[in-house]
């Protein structure tokens, strides 16, 4: 166990380091809305322009993003939504020219109590805050299978003690009784505190992968979506992207032939 949590530490220039490579891949996430408007944290987990971020963050099919030191807000649509998980992933329209800095999320969700994890978020209109925190709890890769469905929590007093400690937390076992899935696994941790805007930030290992995150929370504790969810809406995001781009280019080469039919006839008439 202290090896491990050896391992996984880092401090000083190293932390510095972690910061900058990561940053770029991290954005502002603007909704506005007849009601009401926010902001979020994305980050970029695919070079074509995937941004995943909270289901709660963004509303309607578009949404505005940014990177640090971008001149304007430029317009992203909402890809994929898996609002049980509070996961929703954003794209651009498909050109095949732009490669946007990404991050790449952890094959190993494994986490021991005390192991640093780190956070890059927009809270409080606080631009690209860098955190750092520990885990609070273990946390096992041999996540179960939890569905879509939201769940009502229905949290009774119990007059026992568990007879066991679960691998992993879970969204029921939180004090933020939210519309997401009961068994959805979460990472908490503390001192990486959740501020208005800081929701979809990324929770990175030492070694600069996304282990998760960060969904809800308060000035104690904070609690993050795993990977292991993350990463089945990511596979799902990649398969309708590829959707999307395929309709795309017939619709293009649609309006060619369209377009090339109509040359050829006036050509004729021409003649």
């Amino acid at each position: 166990m202290d090896a491990t949590r050896s391992a996984q530490s880092i401090r000083g220039q190293d932390e510095q380091k972690l910061y900058d490579e990561l940053k770029s891949a991290v954005w502002v996430i603007h909704v506005e809305s007849d009601e009401s408007s926010g902001t979020g944290t994305g980050f970029c987990i695919d070079q074509r322009g995937l941004i995943m971020t909270c289901a709660h963050c963004v509303s309607g099919k578009t949404c505005f993003v940014a990177r640090q030191n971008d001149k304007k807000f430029q317009k992203a649509y909402i890809l994929h939504k898996i609002e049980s998980w509070d996961i929703a992933i954003l794209c651009f329209v498909p050109n095949g020219s732009d490669a946007y800095p990404a991050v790449s999320l952890a094959n190993d969700g494994t986490l021991v109590p005390g192991q640093d994890v780190y956070a890059i978020s927009n809270q409080h209109s606080l631009m690209y805050s860098f955190c750092s925190g520990k885990v609070s709890y273990p946390c096992s890769d041999t996540v179960r299978t939890f569905d879509r469905t939201p769940r009502s929590f229905g949290k009774e007093p119990t007059d026992h003690i568990p007879s066991e400690t679960s691998e992993y937390r879970t969204q029921k076992e939180t004090s933020f009784t939210l519309p997401f899935n009961e068994d959805l696994p979460i990472i908490e941790m503390r001192n990486i505190h959740l501020g208005h805007g800081g929701s979809g930030g990324p929770i990175f290992l030492p070694i600069g992968k996304v282990v998760g995150m960060i969904s809800s929370g308060d000035f104690s504790k904070s609690y993050a979506v795993h990977v292991s969810a993350l990463r089945i809406a990511f596979e799902e995001a990649k398969k309708l992207y590829s959707k999307l781009v395929n309709r795309l280019a017939a619709s293009e080469k649609q309006s060619r032939d369209k377009n090339e039919g109509k040359n050829e006839s006036n050509k004729s008439n021409e003649k």
